[in-house]
Parts: C-alpha cells; sequence; structure tokens
C-alpha cells in the first residue's frame, strides 16, 4: 500500500571547503558536480579515487561519505552498507558521523534486514534529534519498518510522534500527506475504523492534490464499510471510481460496490458490478469471490439453480476451511431450495464436519430436515440425534426435537419417540404444541403396550381439548385400550362419547366399526348387526365395504346364511384393498359351502388365487375347493386343488379376526397342512393313483421351498408348457411361481407370462390383471413394453364397459407409481379415442396434469393435438404437433409432422403443405411407411398448384425409393 520516504539529498555538502591540494581539490569538485547533476556512477569514481590516492587528505571524510552516499541512489545497498561500516573508525572527528547511522539504517532496510535498520534508526533518532531532516526521515522509516513487522501500535505512536515533529517545525518538506496516510493505514489494518475514518478525512481535507489523495479516498470508503456505514461508504466508492478512473485500487472499488449494491436490494446491479470486475481486472485476487458473491445474490433473487452453480464454483478457491464450510452450506441450501435434495444432503454433511459452531448448528438441523424429506429416515434420525446433543441450547431445537420424534414414530422405535416428546413436554411446558407432544407420547406408549401411561397422556387431552381431534382421537385410543383388555363395556362408554360430537367421517367410521366389534364380543349380535349395518350405509366405499363384512360375519354367526352370503358379496365389491376383498369372497364361500352350494362356493374359492395372488386365503381356497371337487364326487379335480393346496399351505395363512374372539385359534396354516395332505391322498386314491397317493404323504418332507433353484425349476416347466401351447398348465405354473415364490426374479417374469398364457386362453379379464401386476411389480423390466402392448390389444377387444371398470380399478390402487398408471391411461385413450373422442380427450387431460414422463407425455400429447385437430381448433393442434416435431425424434415426431402437413391441406395453404410432407422425409427417414405417403401427398399439392416439375421429381424419388407402392398406380 505505502513506500519507503524519498531519500533526501543533502545540499549542504556542497558547502564543505576545499582545503587539500589542488588533484584532491578537483576530484571532489569534479564529483560534487556529478553528484549534484544526479550522475552517480560518475561522482562516485571521482570520489573513490579521491579516497584512494589522497588517504590522509582532509577531504578524503568527505569523498568516502559522498561515496557511499551515490552507492546508496545507484541502489547497490550492500556496497553502500560495507563503505560505512569503517566510516566511524576512521573519520572519528567527520561532520558527517551523526548522519552515518540513518544511512546504514536505510541501506539495512532495502536490504530486507529490518531488525538491524531499526536499531539503527533509533541510534540516529536517540543520538541526534536536532537533525531535523533525518530525524523526520529516520521516523517515517521506522514506522514503515513497525508496519511490515505487524507491530501496528508501535507504527501508531512512531508516526504520531512524526506527526507532532511536523507540526512543530517549520521545514519546506511537505511529509504530513504521507505520514497522514499511513498512520490511517496502521489505524485502518488494526480495525482501528473511527480512527481511520478522521485521519483520511483530514488528509482529504488538508491534502486533496497530494499524489496519496486517490489511494486516501479509497481506505476513507472502506473505513466507513467496516463501520458498516454502507451509503457514506458506497459515495466515497464511486467517487474514487469518477475521480480515478485508474485506481489502483478499482477492482477492490468495484467488488465492494457490488456487495453494497446487493445489501441495498438492487441485485441487477450488483451483478452487473460482477460482470465488469471480471472483464477489467481479469487477474484480480476478488475473484475468488466473486462466485460466493453471485450465489448470495442469486440466491437473494431466489433462482436457487443458478445460487447452486455460483456456489460450486467458488468452493475451489476458498481461502480457509471456515469459508470452506460456509459456502458448502449456502451450496446445500440453494441446492435444498432448487429441489436437489440429495446434494443439499452431500453438503450440509460437508459443512456439518466443520468446526464454525453457527454453520455447523444450521448444517446439521438442515441436513436431518432434508433426509427426512428424502425419506431416509434412519440417517436423518442420526443427524437430528447429533444435532440435539450438540446444540441443546439452539433455537431449533425445539424443532430438531418434534422432527426427531416424528422420525422414531413412522420407524416404530416407539420407546425412543416417548423419551423425545417427554423432554418436549419437560422444556417447553407453556408451548402451544404441548397437546400434540402429549398425544404422540400417548400413542408410542400406546405402541409399546405401556398402557397404564398412555392412559394418563390421553385423558389430558379429554379433559382439557375435548372437543378438538387429538381429544377425540384420545377418546378412540383409550377405548382401543380398553377393548384389548377385554373390557369391552368400558371401551363402549368412550366409543360412544365420540359419535355424542361432530368428528371427521374416517374417525366417525372407525368407531362405528370399533363399537360393532365390542358389541359383537359381548354377545350383542343384534345391537353389533345395527352398528355395522349403520357403518355399510356411510358411503364411502372403503368403509361400507368394512361395515359389509362384519355385517355378514353377524349374520354368519346368527346362521342366517342368506343374508350373509349377499353381505359379503357386496363387501368384496366395496372393500378398497385387496387383501380385504379376498377375505370377503372367502367367506362368501364359506357361506355358500354351509348352504351346499357347492358349485358357486368351488368357483368362489377359485376366484381368489387368480383375482388376489397375494391373498393369505390362497392355500385355503385351493383346500375349499378341493373338498367341494370331492363333495361332488370330482375326485380328479379334488387332486389338482388339493396339489396346490399342499404346495401353498407352507405360506402363513388366517382365519382370524383379531378383534372378534370366537374366531378359530391354534396355527392354521399347520392344520391346513395336515388336512390338505390327507384329502389329498384320499382323493387320489379314489381316482387309482395308489402310489401316487403314498407319495404325496412324504411330498411336502422332500421339498426346500427355499432353494432358488425351485422357482427356476417351475418357471422352466410352466415356460415349456407354454411352448407347447399348453396354455392352461403354463398359467397354472406360472400362478403358482408368482404366488409362492413371490421374491425370486423369475416370479416377476412369471406374471407377464401368466398374462400372456390367459390371453392364449382367451381369459382377457385376469391378462389384464396379471399384465398390470407385472407392471407394478418389475417397473422398467424386460417385458414392460410387451406387457403395455398386450394391455392395449386386449382393451381393444373386450367390451367398453370391462375395459373401463379395469381402468377404474387401477385408478384406486393405492402406492401405484403415477408413471405406470399414466401408460395405462394412455393405453385405454388410445383404443377409445376414434370411438369415444371426449372420454379419452378427459383422460389425456389428466395424464398431463399429472406432469408424466417420456414417452407417454409426448404421445398424449399427439392424441391431444389430434383431438383439436378433428375438433376444428387447428392452430391450437398445429401448436402441440409443432413443439413435438421439435422435441422428438421417434414415430411420434414423425406423425406429429405429418399432422401439421394434413392440416394445412385443409385450411387449403397446398404449398405450405406440400413442403411440410416434405419434410417428413428427411426430418424423419426411418419411417418409410410415412415418408412414402407424405412423398405421395406433397406430389398431389405440386401437381394441383401447376409446379410440375416438382411433382415429376418427386414421382421420380417415389418410385426409385417405393418401386411396389401402390400409389405409384395412383399417380399414373
Amino acid at each position: 500500500m505505502r513506500k519507503a520516504p524519498g531519500l533526501i539529498l543533502l545540499f549542504f555538502l556542497f558547502q564543505v571547503s576545499l582545503l587539500s591540494g589542488e588533484s584532491a581539490e578537483q576530484l571532489l569538485l569534479a564529483g560534487r558536480k556529478a553528484f549534484s547533476q544526479k550522475f552517480f556512477s560518475s561522482a562516485a569514481r571521482n570520489f573513490s579515487k579521491l579516497a584512494e590516492d589522497y588517504p590522509e587528505d582532509s577531504r578524503a571524510d568527505d569523498a568516502e561519505y559522498l561515496l557511499y552516499v551515490s552507492f546508496f541512489y545507484l541502489g547497490d545497498y550492500q556496497k553502500c552498507l560495507t563503505t560505512l561500516l569503517g566510516f566511524k573508525r576512521k573519520y572519528q572527528k567527520s561532520k558527517y558521523l551523526k548522519y552515518i547511522d540513518y544511512w546504514q539504517g536505510n541501506a539495512l532496510f532495502y536490504l530486507g534486514r529490518r531488525e538491524q535498520a531499526l536499531e539503527l534508526l533509533k541510534s540516529q533518532i536517540a543520538g541526534y534529534p536536532d537533525e531535523l531532516y533525518f530525524l523526520k526521515y529516520s521516523l517515517l522509516l521506522e514506522g514503515i519498518i513497525y508496519e511490515e513487522l505487524k507491530q501496528g501500535e508501535e507504527a501508531i505512536e512512531v508516526y504520531r510522534q512524526l506527526l507532532q515533529l511536523i507540526s512543530d517545525s517549520a521545514v519546506t518538506e511537505n511529509l504530513m500527506p504521507e505520514v497522514l496516510y499511513r498512520l490511517g493505514g496502521v489505524e485502518l489494518e488494526l480495525n482501528h475504523f473511527f480512527k481511520s475514518r478522521s485521519i483520511f478525512s483530514r488528509m482529504l481535507f488538508d491534502y486533496p492534490e497530494s499524489s496519496f489523495s486517490s489511494n486516501a479516498l479509497f481506505f476513507l470508503a472502506e473505513s466507513y464499510y467496516f463501520l458498516e456505514d454502507f451509503q457514506a461508504a458506497q459515495e466515497r466508492y464511486e467517487r474514487a471510481l469518477r475521480s480515478f478512473p485508474e485506481h489502483p485500487y478499482g477492482d477492490t472499488i468495484i467488488f465492494r460496490l457490488s456487495r453494497l449494491l446487493a445489501r441495498s436490494g438492487r441485485l441487477e446491479d450488483a451483478l452487473r458490478y460482477l460482470e465488469k470486475l471480471r472483464s477489467s481486472f481479469p487477474a484480480s485476487s476478488h475473484l475468488q469471490e466473486v462466485e460466493k458473491l453471485r450465489g448470495e445474490i442469486y440466491f437473494d433473487l431466489r433462482d436457487y439453480n443458478r445460487a447452486a452453480i455460483a456456489y460450486r464454483k467458488a468452493i475451489p478457491v476458498a481461502r480457509d476451511k471456515d469459508e470452506l464450510q460456509a459456502l458448502n452450506y449456502n451450496l446445500a441450501m440453494a441446492a435444498y431450495q432448487a429441489g436437489l435434495k440429495e446434494e443439499a444432503v452431500e453438503h450440509f454433511t460437508i459443512s456439518a464436519a466443520g468446526e464454525e459452531k453457527k454453520t455447523k448448528e444450521s448444517s446439521l438441523f438442515n441436513l436431518g430436515v432434508a433426509l427426512a424429506e428424502l425419506k431416509r429416515n434412519s440417517e436423518a434420525i442420526e443427524s437430528l440425534k447429533g444435532f440435539t446433543d450438540t446444540f441443546p441450547a439452539s433455537v431449533h431445537l425445539q424443532e430438531a426435537l418434534t422432527l426427531l420424534g416424528n422420525l422414531y414414530s413412522l420407524g416404530s422405535s416407539a420407546a425412543q419417540a416417548e423419551e423425545v416428546f417427554t423432554r418436549l413436554i419437560s422444556y417447553y411446558p407453556d408451548s402451544p404444541e404441548k397437546y400434540e407432544y402429549y398425544y404422540k407420547r400417548g400413542s408410542s406408549r400406546l405402541a409399546q403396550n405401556n398402557n397404564i401411561k398412555a392412559l394418563k397422556d390421553f385423558q389430558i387431552l379429554i379433559k382439557d381439548l375435548p372437543n378438538s381431534g387429538m381429544g377425540r382421537e384420545s377418546l378412540y385410543n383409550v377405548g382401543y385400550i380398553y377393548s384389548q383388555k377385554n373390557e369391552y363395556r368400558r371401551a363402549l362408554s368412550y366409543f360412544t362419547r365420540i359419535l355424542d360430537g361432530e368428528s371427521e367421517a374416517e374417525l366417525t367410521n372407525r368407531t362405528l366399526l370399533a363399537i360393532g366389534f365390542c358389541r359383537y364380543n359381548l354377545g350383542e349380535y343384534e345391537e353389533a348387526l345395527a352398528d355395522f349395518t349403520r357403518l355399510a350405509a356411510a358411503g364411502h366405499t372403503a368403509w361400507s365395504g368394512q361395515g359389509f363384512f362384519h355385517q355378514g360375519r353377524v349374520l354368519y354367526k346368527l346362521e342366517k346364511l342368506p343374508e350373509a352370503a349377499k353381505s359379503f358379496s357386496r363387501a368384496a365389491q366395496e372393500l378398497s384393498s385387496s387383501s380385504g376383498r379376498a377375505e370377503a369372497i372367502f367367506w362368501q364361500g364359506l357361506t355358500e359351502f354351509r348352504l351346499n352350494n357347492l358349485e358357486p362356493a368351488r368357483d368362489i374359492f377359485l376366484s381368489i388365487p387368480v383375482l388376489y395372488p397375494d391373498s393369505k386365503r390362497i392355500a385355503e381356497s385351493f383346500y375349499r375347493a378341493g373338498l367341494c371337487e370331492a363333495a361332488l364326487r370330482n375326485y380328479a379335480g379334488s387332486v389338482e386343488y388339493f396339489d396346490r393346496s399342499l404346495k401353498l399351505s407352507g405360506r402363513k395363512t388366517s382365519v382370524t379376526i383379531d378383534t372378534m374372539n370366537d374366531t378359530m385359534k391354534g396355527s392354521a396354516a399347520t392344520l391346513l397342512q395336515e388336512e390338505a395332505l390327507y384329502e389329498f391322498g384320499y382323493s387320489l386314491f379314489m381316482i387309482g393313483r395308489r402310489r401316487e397317493a403314498e407319495a404325496a404323504l412324504q411330498r411336502l418332507a422332500e421339498d426346500f421351498p427355499g432353494s432358488p433353484l425351485v422357482p427356476e425349476g417351475y418357471y422352466r416347466l410352466a415356460q415349456h408348457d407354454y411352448e407347447q401351447q399348453r396354455y392352461t398348465e403354463s398359467l397354472e405354473g406360472f400362478v403358482l411361481l408368482y404366488s409362492v415364490y413371490t421374491e425370486s426374479q423369475a416370479g416377476g417374469s412369471a406374471l407377464y407370462w401368466a398374462g400372456a398364457s390367459s390371453v392364449a386362453l382367451a381369459e382377457y379379464r385376469e391378462a389384464l390383471d396379471l399384465f398390470w401386476r407385472y407392471l407394478k411389480r418389475v417397473p422398467g423390466g424386460s417385458y414392460t413394453k410387451a406387457a403395455l402392448k398386450e394391455i392395449r390389444e386386449i382393451l381393444a377387444k373386450i367390451d367398453p364397459h370391462t375395459a373401463l371398470a379395469f381402468l377404474d380399478k387401477a385408478e384406486k390402487e393405492e402406492d401405484v407409481p403415477a408413471r405406470l398408471k399414466n401408460n395405462l391411461r394412455y393405453e385405454y385413450a388410445a383404443v377409445i379415442f376414434d370411438q369415444q373422442r371426449e372420454e379419452a380427450f378427459a383422460l389425456l387431460q389428466k395424464i398431463r396434469q399429472e406432469a408424466p414422463e417420456e414417452p407417454v407425455k409426448s404421445k398424449s400429447n399427439f392424441l391431444i393435438g389430434r383431438y383439436y385437430q378433428e375438433s376444428g381448433e387447428l392452430r391450437r393442434a398445429l401448436d402441440i404437433f409443432t413443439t413435438l416435431v421439435e422435441l422428438r425424434a421417434d414415430r411420434t415426431g414423425a406423425a406429429a409432422q405429418m399432422n401439421i402437413a394434413r392440416i394445412l391441406k385443409s385450411m387449403d395453404k397446398r404449398e405450405e403443405a406440400a413442403f411440410e410432407y416434405l419434410k417428413v422425409s428427411y426430418i424423419f427417414p426411418d419411417y418409410p411407411d410415412l415418408v412414402e405417403e407424405a412423398i405421395f401427398e406433397a406430389i398431389l399439392l405440386f401437381r394441383s398448384l401447376g409446379a410440375l416439375n416438382k411433382a415429376q421429381q418427386l414421382y421420380t424419388k417415389l418410385k426409385n425409393d417405393f418401386p411396389l407402392s401402390r400409389r405409384i398406380i395412383e399417380l399414373e
């Protein structure tokens, strides 16, 4: 920032008398003349010769003194120093002794030997305080050395001493601007911003024309900047830029201005200043800070993607670990706001590992939040635990503990959730959220079967917030606790209180179900029947289905079997879950069996494995179907069903409903296996297959269902049946495969091949279900395109009512990716488009609202374009087709290009249409059928326009490229 002081030209040296002989005098005069004209090399030669030739002459000390001063001005500081070293000893009475320490200190300074220079300068100052010129410059140089040695306080003391000396003396040289400038600089470096502001202001006021003015103005602005008087700082930065266009600190000025503009909200102006800094100062040291500031500006502009890009560029040039930590945090926040949650997690993690506590605190907290949003719950828990343990006094503690407790609850870590919510209740007793904490703690205790403590929490809510949602839920939970203790009467007292007030429909229906269970288990069957009947009339299919199902159970208990069968049938239609529907169908089968309707019962049992391959009732359904066949004396059929039952009975089965106590107990799977083996052997025996009947008793003992070769073997067998066109057998094999070996790779493929088998058997409804299950279970599998193609072909074959029912069923399924549903919607829309255009259009609009992935997005937009085309909204259609041509290089794009031409043709824009047809041939040459048609249409259009040469050229191309085209004959 500052330079060493100018050196004194000692004019009085020329007044020294000449008392020697002529030659010595001539040498001295010649040397002095050269010295005065700044010909220091010539002067040094004369002085050196005089000292060597006349060492005893009285002028020798003049010559030798002037010799080393000449060396100094020549920049030969080492020679100057070497010459001076013996001067004091050689000329003990010389008048120049009082200057020697100064010159030696000066030479040592320039040689970089600061500490030695400082000692000599102090000697000069202390020894010759009356030599004002040398005193002032010695003090100035002493201050500079203190600055360079980072001894700011010592430098300030020296400069203030020098200021006092200058103020008290009348000298022609004005060191005041430089001393003020240097003193202000040291005060600024020591963060004494009020003092530096005062000093630079004084200097600019008293010495506006000084050579130090431009820098002083800049440092005055810096003082205001660090005093956070940003308006004053900005005014001075701008003045410095206007007054000194080539300012040596121009890059810093521009950088500071960009910061100040950003701070005042002029973000676009700030960005322009940053661009100016980059273009005007390509080597500026501030460039490494530009991206950081750019990131901050873009963040304030809510352009989080650009902010993230800037922070990524800033990270590699971070100046220290604290800045690196802060940049990683800023990048994480930008990425988080931009929706780049994974990247946010990465950089929150890096930032959280840093040492700066405030940034570490924010990083750990936000890391936990981001991980939770990504459903990476175990990692989120670890992050939030680290946060709460490390920063127990953080302002985010309550929020972090709440999120941590919720994550524990989601992860079934009830004990940990309870501990966290207990902390929240303790830490924040006056919080508006305290009742939520009581409720969640109660739920956590309930999950641990710690019912006594759970009751205490729920009773607080019942007492303080009886009419709130949490209060009514607490009533339900208390009732549930008592029902689990078989205290059904006491449970009823809480459940019925819920119905006395207004509750959400879901809670009301859930309560009705619970009340029905309690009354059923109390033996109050008629009352329970009334409750379930009320639930069945709820109007919401999920709950009405439950109502019909349990209504059927009560009727079954009361031996009202025809009514029970009807209730189970309605339940199967209205229950929302596949497991619930399977259970209702199973009970319907049991009821029909009890009514001795054996064939209907058998068919009902057999529908379960086809419609609900994941049901827990499959093995028992085959077993029950076998019993039906055996009762009908169709033992060959029963063998098949018992065989299937035995193959599946190792799976867990359930014939109990936990909330009703009069149901079957014990190991249902074991009982089923034993009975099925017996019935299987009996049926085999009845059809004369004695040896196989005996072998059946050993079959399960010889099976190894855990081996990966088992599903592969079944797959190969079923595949062989399929290849041999034994589609019934292949379907059975594939169904068995994907039902039993659900986790195997072959099990996934089997779903597709089971569907293909059903197609071959013309069982289209079952095939649709199987293909749909395949798409859900094996997303992106090798048979995905084939399955979608099969679905479209089936939808085109079957009656519209069945197709629509299939689509509705798929729409209602939960946990199905939107991508998959959109694929199905598109296939159905494509099938019905020509006959039911409005319905297809509505479905396509729904797809578009779901933000579908490619290629469904473009294919759907193509059909929407066709809809507008056929509806006469040609401009809208053209816009869609034009966009598709720009985006797609596949058949969809080619078809869109064709439709553009067709629309223009329909608008009688024949020439434009002709050229749009030709675009198909060179933009989409990979679709020869479209290219052939496009050339044909273009020929007709050019002929109609009278452009016969062009038409003939295209006719020749058509004949050359498509010699077998039927269109050639049409053109001849």
